[in-house]
């Protein structure tokens, strides 16, 4: 097999494959046997989290895929982060949405009993499918838990036809509709074969945030779980750019790339497409390569707009104060005492 390298003096062009996944196996686990539990009557809910590029939806798909296999169905719906297009309860109105397209009509005015009109408020496609008229507006809140209500039933209806996956992404930018929904679905889950995946990039909860509050009552439920997903080992990063670029790689070079990127699947692989671009990463035949005359980290420290984009929407929600730290810190290194952050930067606390 030939071997990669980073050789300024050459120019030939690596083909990257983005769809390889690997390592995971802990989280794959953890996941897999939640989806066996609900297979088996014992719905559950768990929650992906980790920061923008790690991995979540991949592995949310391979989820997908290992469900397809056991004989359920998925479907997915996502949310929109603020100041995009976005209606009330929109990932479920996805999700439901093209679980009515692909269902006979009959099964789903069965499966909606008499929750089909309050169903209807929010999946036009209910409506549409089964000439139902919406209900007259009441109460306000008796009309949201009627909603809640028709939409939990509904679901475990579903279920009992065919076992679901239900994948809910992004949910750090989800309405509160959408997360009220989505604690009632959790705690009626006794006796569904449905498991719900949430996803969410925990960087972006806070505190304040509302799906803090939202998950510190779901951890009261005993059907909750929650995995994280954090960087990939330096190992982990030798297979995925060996798997991506279909070459044996110098462990250097991933040593290298593992410490520029910590792991970040996504940032792997704009590190390896910027080099590739660049014409740094080359084929290379006969023995193992080195770094040639260039350095990762040389080269890496041009970061690629598509990780700019990525920082830069994190860095956006900080404060003045807080991104002139970070300046600081970063000019400092990688690792380095409180104290000495404090004296540069000409802070107290």
């Amino acid at each position: 097999m030939s071997q990669l390298a980073l050789r300024p003096e050459r120019t030939a062009f690596i083909s990257l494959n983005s769809s390889v996944f690997v390592g995971r196996q802990q989280e794959m686990a953890a996941l897999e046997t939640a989806l066996d539990d609900a297979l088996s009557g014992q719905g559950r809910l768990v929650m992906l989290a980790g920061e923008p590029g790690i991995g979540k939806t991949r592995t949310a798909q391979e989820l997908a895929a290992y469900a397809k296999e056991h004989g359920a169905q998925v479907l997915w719906g996502w949310c929109y982060e603020e100041g995009s297009f976005s209606l009330p309860y929109l990932p479920f109105v996805e999700a439901l949405r093209d679980y009515v397209l692909s269902r006979e009509t009959d099964d789903i005015r069965q499966e909606l009993g008499t929750g089909a009109c309050d169903v209807a408020r929010i999946v036009p496609e209910v409506r549409d499918k089964l000439q139902v008229e919406l209900r007259q507006p009441g109460d306000p809140e008796e009309d949201r838990y009627r909603l809640l209500q028709a939409v939990s039933e509904f679901l475990r209806n579903a279920a009992s036809a065919q076992p679901l996956l239900l994948v809910l992404e992004d949910l750090h930018d989800a309405d509160r509709g959408t997360l009220d929904l989505l604690t009632h679905l959790a705690r009626n889950l006794a006796g569904f074969r449905l498991m719900v995946l949430g996803t969410y990039r925990d960087v972006e909860v806070d505190r304040t945030h509302p799906l803090s509050g939202a998950l510190a009552n779901l951890s009261r439920i005993s059907s909750f779980s929650r995995v994280l997903i954090r960087g990939l080992a330096v190992d982990e990063v030798q297979r995925m750019v060996e798997a991506a670029a279909g070459q044996e790689v110098q462990s250097g070079l991933t040593v290298a790339v593992e410490r520029q990127t910590e792991g970040n699947p996504l940032f792997v692989q704009e590190v390896l497409r910027y080099l590739t671009e660049e014409g740094l990463l080359v084929r290379q035949e006969g023995s193992r390569a080195g770094l040639g005359d260039a350095s990762v980290e040389g080269v890496a420290g041009r970061i690629p707009e598509g990780l700019r984009d990525v920082i830069g929407k994190g860095l956006s929600r900080l404060s003045q104060e807080c991104n002139r730290l970070l300046a600081v810190a970063s000019v400092i290194g990688r690792e380095f005492p409180l104290a000495l952050l404090q004296s540069v930067a000409q802070v107290s606390d």
